[in-house]
């Protein structure tokens, strides 16, 4: 089941030619764009386009995770160290539509490690509604 952020009238933004922003207030809704893997080759571009998102006290950082299928642990570490930093900032960082691949290695890293995503979502949750 695909869920999506209600809309915002906010702004939108293409940082990267994989990452688009809306942004509303403190909620920040980011997707990927045509992006399969989370990989060392654009983590680091995804951790610092995040962090300097999550930076703002208070704030709702939702990333969309539809269409990743594959994380590696470049990837994982990008997405800990902006958990990490969104609870310096009293922020909350929220995975959403993780595919069952992408949570398969989620339940791996976090026997092993110190995965700290705020929360995850596979469905619809409150807050979120289903696409047309």
């Amino acid at each position: 089941m695909y869920v999506k952020p209600h809309k915002f009238s906010g702004m939108e933004k293409v940082i990267l030619d994989y990452i688009t922003i809306h942004k509303h207030s403190r909620d920040i809704f980011v997707s990927f764009n045509n992006l399969q893997k989370i990989n060392v080759l654009i983590a680091e571009d995804i951790k610092r386009s995040l962090f300097d998102l999550i930076k703002m006290p208070r704030t709702n950082l939702i990333l969309n995770m539809t269409g990743v299928t594959f994380i590696d642990s470049s990837g994982f570490e990008a997405l800990n160290v902006i958990s990490k930093v969104s609870h310096i900032y009293n922020s909350k960082f929220t995975l959403v539509n993780v595919s069952n691949e992408v949570m398969e290695l989620v339940n791996l890293v976090r026997k092993f490690s110190d995965f700290g995503v705020y929360r995850i979502v596979e469905q619809e949750e409150q807050g979120f509604s289903k696409a047309g």
